[in-house]
């Protein structure tokens, strides 16, 4: 789970855990390390000090869930993420982010077999599951980094918090009970 430590990128490390997988190793800075493995990742790349490349062989994830590519500070693990897959057809590069060749292909059909740019269909079969999951404590509770009130100042507020790329967990905007 590239990007690891942010509100998706944790979604990413409990859904993972939830599914059963094996191994969940998050890529983020090393301030976040232990807060990551307390969610559910196995193993953590501090991006600060390291490269996810130099520590794990090629060939070496059955998925690679990057949140951090495209989503505006100019990181780029497009061909890192390809060299760490497995090069069976189950193996995916699952990106939430990315660039405007990437939106081009996805609409025009000529992503890469294994890459699948995530856009969300909100139906209640997949709500449903994800409560079961929930409600089961196969999930955990979402971390939230801070709660802003959903008026234009708290908008702006937390849309300048989210573009800082410094947040840890979910920004939340509460609607008043007033």
């Amino acid at each position: 789970v590239i990007g690891a430590s942010g509100g998706c990128g944790l979604a990413g490390v409990h859904l993972a855990k939830a599914l059963g997988a094996s191994e969940i190793v998050g890529v983020c800075s090393g301030k976040n390390k232990d807060m990551v493995l307390e969610q559910g990742a196995t193993k953590v790349v501090d991006y600060t000090v390291e490269k996810v490349e130099d520590v794990f062989a090629t060939e070496y994830f059955d998925v690679v869930y990057d949140t951090a590519t495209g989503s505006g500070g100019g990181e780029d693990y497009f061909s890192v993420s390809e060299s760490l897959l497995k090069k069976d057809k189950k193996a995916k590069n699952v990106i939430l982010n990315g660039g405007l060749w990437t939106w081009v292909s996805y609409f025009c059909g000529l992503q890469k077999a294994n890459r699948r740019l995530v856009l969300t269909d909100m139906n209640t079969a997949d709500l449903d599951e994800l409560a079961k999951l929930y409600n089961s404590k196969q999930i955990l509770p979402p971390v939230i980094f801070k709660t802003f009130s959903l008026d234009a100042q708290g908008v702006k507020d937390g849309f300048d918090m989210l573009q800082s790329r410094r947040t840890v967990g979910k920004i939340v905007f509460s609607v008043s009970s007033e």
